[in-house]
């Protein structure tokens, strides 16, 4: 096997014990082997060492690190200096990898010698609902920097996972330890771009998301802080003036919704101060949308809701707003069987 094409993988770890073994799984059933795996355990307190210990001790691919909780911006960045591949690939520990993923990603590699990302399609798992994607990975157009920047998470969506660097891209473009959490993988990308790296993208679901935990709405609430963060740090970059209306646009939308998700969460004093705040800079499809929201959010449960328009997307054409581009999937039995693992 080639020594220049490793892939090493590297896995943040807190508290993870429910599903890493899932994660360790998908990647003892990759078709390419070449990898190794550095599990930055991030002071968990359950069985998560345990359970690595289990794979480590029969598989000499699988390396452990311990820290004090700093968070995964340190895990991954002491990940990065670890490593001994040419590539690095990141993964959750509640997330998987189909068994083609690497032998994938690594040929397009092989056959694109100036590419230093590869970026795949993804699908996020739910227990409930099954597999889904409201948006797709392809970026919208060919300046990544601004796609980046101003349409992730509006027109498309990419996932800390579906991505393969080459390592040298990473080394010069560390994550921000200092940024907020959801700050640091999306400003790391704008930066990766910025440099002048290319992106690959390979139309295949090479990359599983599951949704676990916390609520959507309150993931969205720290998503969207998160978008509105970074612009207002890149607010005064040179190229921002040569697409400013767009940036505006890309502003008040976020800002749109996180009024929305303030109010999914019934947080109603935080949502009207903000739709307040935003009011004079929204069209009239935008307040629309905040109002009609409100109103919503006090007649219903958000989880009434929220099924409901499951529904509606799943078993109907109907299709509005960031969900035109919703699409299902149906995986391989193996992939289902791994996922109800427990």
């Amino acid at each position: 096997m080639n020594e220049s094409e490793k892939i090493s993988v590297i896995i943040p770890c807190y508290n993870a014990a429910r599903y890493l073994s899932q994660a360790l799984e998908s990647l003892l059933w990759q078709s390419y082997s070449h990898w190794e795996c550095i599990l930055i355990d991030d002071g968990s307190t359950d069985q998560s060492k345990e359970i690595y210990d289990t794979y480590a001790s029969h598989d000499n691919r699988f390396q452990y690190i311990y820290q004090s909780n700093s968070g995964p911006s340190v895990a991954r960045n002491k990940g990065i200096e670890i490593a001994s591949g040419a590539y690095i690939q990141f993964l959750d520990a509640d997330d998987i990898f189909p068994k083609n993923r690497f032998e994938e990603c690594v040929g397009i590699f092989r056959n694109n010698p100036n590419c230093d990302v590869v970026y795949t399609e993804y699908m996020t798992y739910n227990k409930n609902s099954g597999f889904s994607r409201a948006l797709p990975s392809k970026f919208p157009h060919d300046n990544v920097f601004k796609a980046m920047l101003l349409d992730h998470n509006r027109t498309f969506i990419a996932t800390i996972h579906e991505f393969l660097f080459r390592k040298e891209i990473m080394v010069a473009n560390k994550f921000d330890e200092s940024l907020p959490i959801y700050c640091e993988d999306v400003e790391c990308w704008i930066r990766i771009a910025e440099s002048g790296a290319t992106f690959i993208y390979l139309e295949k679901i090479l990359a599983i998301y599951r949704f676990a935990g916390e609520s959507l709405s309150s993931q969205e609430i720290k998503v969207h802080s998160a978008k509105l963060f970074i612009l207002e740090k890149y607010l005064s970059h040179p190229e921002v003036k040569y697409f400013r209306r767009e940036y505006d646009i890309a502003c008040s939308y976020f800002k749109e919704r996180l009024v929305i998700a303030y109010f999914m969460q019934k947080e109603f004093k935080v949502g009207w101060k903000k739709l307040i705040e935003q009011w004079g800079n929204s069209k009239m499809t935008g307040k629309l949308k905040m109002l009609g929201w409100f109103i919503l959010m006090t007649i219903m449960k958000k989880e009434t809701f929220a099924l409901l328009r499951a529904n509606i997307i799943l078993f109907t054409p109907l299709r509005w707003g960031g969900w035109k581009q919703f699409s299902v999937w149906s995986p391989t039995n193996d992939i289902v069987e791994l996922l109800e693992s427990t």
